[in-house]
C-alpha cells in the first residue's frame, strides 16, 4: 500500500499583508478588501527577491533526502507536480536538475500539472501503480508547490495564492500515512479556466458543491470507507465561504475541515493539502489510525479527493 513516509514542508518566512501589501502583490485596495473581509485571507507567503523559484523549491527535496538519510539509488522517480507552466530549456526541468544534483541513476523524472491542483492526487495514482514495477524498498519523490510570479498566479477567483515548497517521500513500505483510496474527476465544460465565459463560471458556481460531493464520495468508495469513517478532512485553502456550503451539504462538521491555514498562508496551490495534513497531525487533532480526507480541485473543472489513514 503506497504510504507517505516522510515530507518536508517549506514556507517563506516573509509574509505580505493583504490588507495593506496589496500593491506588493499586484491588486488593488478593493480587491484586497473582498479577499481579507469577505473571504477569510489575511497573509500570503513571498519569497524574498534574492530567491530563485528554482533553488527554494529543489532545496526543499534536497533537505529531505539529506534528513532522512535516503539511499539515493532507491529513489526511482522524481515528479513535480505543479500548477503553473514551468518555462525552460529543454533537458533542464526542474526535475531533472533535481535528478543530476542528487546523484539519482536509477531514477525517472518528470514533471505534471495536466490537473492543475489536483496534480498531486493524480500523481499518488500514478506513484501507487509504478512502485509496483519495482524491488520493495523502492522509494519516490514527490515535489508539490512553486512561485506565485504573475497576477494571474498570485489571484484567483477562490484567493490569493502563496509560495511554497513542499517535498515528499512515497514508497510501497511504510506502516503510517497509507493511501486508502482516491479519485479525480474532470469537467470538461471548465476546460478554459480562468479565461472561462461569464456563462461558465456561473453554472461552476451553482453545482461546484455537488461537483465536490461526487469526488470525495468516489474516493471513500475507492477507500471501502464512509464518511462517517472519517475524523478530519484536509482541505485546499479556498474562499472559506465554500468549505461551509460543502460542509452543510455533505454534511461534515465544519469544525472538522482544518481551515485555520486560509488567514496564515493563502492558497498554496497543491501544497495545501500536504500542509494542511502535517497541521492536523502536528496539533494532535487526529491519532493513529485516524482517516483523513483530502479534497481538492484545479482551474479547469477538476476534482480530486484522497484516504489518508494516519
Amino acid at each position: 500500500m503506497l504510504s507517505l513516509d516522510a515530507m518536508n514542508i517549506s514556507l517563506p518566512e516573509r509574509r505580505l499583508d493583504i490588507a495593506h501589501d496589496f500593491e506588493e502583490l499586484g491588486i488593488d485596495r478593493r480587491t484586497s478588501i473582498v479577499y481579507s473581509r469577505m473571504y477569510g485571507f489575511r497573509k500570503c507567503p513571498v519569497i524574498s527577491s534574492n530567491q530563485t523559484e528554482r533553488l527554494y523549491l529543489m532545496s526543499s527535496a534536497v533537505d529531505l533526502v539529506k534528513r532522512e538519510q535516503v539511499d539515493i539509488q532507491d529513489i526511482r522517480y522524481i515528479i513535480h507536480a505543479h500548477t503553473g507552466q514551468q518555462i525552460g530549456v529543454h533537458g533542464d526541468s526542474l526535475p531533472t536538475a533535481l535528478q543530476r544534483k542528487l546523484g539519482a541513476k536509477n531514477c525517472i523524472s518528470f514533471g505534471t500539472q495536466s490537473n492543475k491542483c489536483v496534480s498531486l492526487i493524480s500523481s499518488l495514482n500514478m506513484l501507487r501503480k509504478l512502485l509496483k514495477l519495482h524491488p520493495k524498498g523502492s522509494k519516490a519523490l514527490l515535489l508539490l508547490g512553486e512561485v506565485a510570479d504573475t497576477k494571474e498566479m498570485r489571484l484567483i477567483d477562490a484567493g490569493i495564492c502563496g509560495d511554497s515548497a513542499t517535498a515528499i517521500l512515497i514508497s510501497l513500505d511504510g506502516d503510517s500515512d497509507q493511501l486508502l483510496g482516491l479519485a479525480t474527476h474532470t469537467q470538461g465544460r471548465y476546460f478554459r479556466g480562468i479565461w472561462d465565459t461569464t456563462e461558465s463560471e456561473e453554472a461552476y458556481n451553482k453545482y461546484l458543491v455537488d461537483y465536490f460531493r461526487t469526488v470525495i464520495d468516489a474516493a471513500l468508495a475507492d477507500a471501502g470507507v464512509t464518511l462517517e469513517d472519517v475524523s478530519y478532512i484536509a482541505p485546499h485553502n479556498v474562499n472559506i465561504n465554500v468549505w461551509k456550503k460543502i460542509a452543510t451539504n455533505l454534511p461534515f462538521p465544519l469544525e472538522k475541515i482544518y481551515l485555520s491555514n486560509i488567514p496564515l498562508i493563502g492558497h498554496c496551490f497543491g501544497s495545501d493539502l500536504i500542509i494542511n495534513y502535517h497541521d492536523i497531525k502536528t496539533n494532535n487533532l487526529v491519532k493513529k489510525g485516524d482517516l483523513c480526507l483530502l479534497v481538492t480541485a484545479g482551474v479547469g473543472g477538476v476534482f480530486g479527493a484522497a484516504v489518508i489513514k494516519y
